[in-house]
């Protein structure tokens, strides 16, 4: 099944960003864009006569709806969670402020060498306030695009009907008007006074059970904790907007795997935490989008 992903993925980008010779003979992206696809759907098939969710779709709605639906999370949900939890990894390895502060969330709340329920994540706010965060900051997706149902007015401005709009989720996640210094990774802004975490994390408390394993260039470029403070304070004051970080989309159209995607960033997360310690060595990575 992986391999048929990575074939699909790898043939994509030569269809669509090279001449379209496969319109007039099968080149051989083309064909690999084929085999992937069918080879997919007879994997699905197959797995459709297993019980089981799938099973139970593909008997109310038919086969093929299951299938497409098997497809839908699986070709789009492959890259998009791994681009997630990249991010994840490499804002905790480049903070360990926050990095400690998770691993003590975990070491306190999770039970040893047993398999991760849904009540042992319900216990782990800070962990889910990480993956926010990450998602803030570097969301997968730049923007999601709608098409106006009916006029509206936006911010005074006259929007006709049928006009294409774009949700630029980099841009508005980013905004220092939504979010106080948006290029600090602060997973604190998140969290709830009332949170299980929250009634000994919120907003810095965390900073005290920093581990001596990291170096002091480390935690005087990672623990500052005004600027914490400061950001939790402005953040507590302005709120966050519901709409200023939608990293899954919104309404009927939005991510319909959005909490296939939660669940194994926080299994994958919370796993990995548990038993290493991230260290990233080149603190001055940049990225840019043009």
């Amino acid at each position: 099944m992986i391999k048929c992903i990575h074939g699909f993925f790898h043939s994509v980008p030569e269809l669509e960003l090279s001449a379209p010779l496969w319109r007039i003979y099968s080149t051989p992206a083309y064909k690999t864009y084929i085999e992937a696809l069918d080879s997919f759907r007879l994997l699905c098939l197959k797995r459709l006569t297993d019980k089981g969710v799938c099973a139970q779709v593909a008997k109310n709605c038919g086969q093929k709806v299951a299938t497409i639906l098997a497809l839908d999370l699986m070709l789009v949900g492959v890259d998009t969670t791994a681009a997630a939890a990249a991010s994840s990894l490499y804002l905790l390895a480049n903070v360990p402020r926050a990095q400690r502060a998770l691993q003590k969330e975990l070491d306190t709340n999770l039970p040893k060498n047993r398999i991760l329920n849904d009540k042992d994540l319900d216990k782990l706010p800070y962990l889910k306030a990480c993956i926010k965060e990450a998602l803030r900051m570097k969301p997968v997706i730049l923007g999601n695009g709608r098409c106006i149902q009916s006029d509206t007015t936006i911010s005074g401005y006259k929007v006709p009907k049928g006009t294409h709009i774009v949700f630029p989720h980099y841009v508005l996640s980013n905004e220092e008007r939504y979010f106080p210094s948006p290029h600090e990774y602060v997973p604190e802004r998140w969290l709830r006074e009332n949170d299980i975490a929250g009634k000994d994390q919120y907003p810095i408390k965390a900073m005290n059970q920093f581990d001596k394993r990291h170096s002091s260039d480390e935690i005087s470029r990672t623990c500052d904790r005004t600027v914490v403070s400061d950001v939790c304070r402005k953040q507590k004051e302005i709120g966050i907007h519901p709409f200023a970080s939608l990293p899954f989309g919104f309404g009927r159209r939005m991510c319909v795997g959005k909490r296939f995607a939660e669940v194994e960033l926080q299994l994958l997360l919370a796993r990995v935490i548990i038993d290493f310690l991230l260290l990233f060595s080149n603190t001055n990575y940049e990225t840019s989008i043009y």
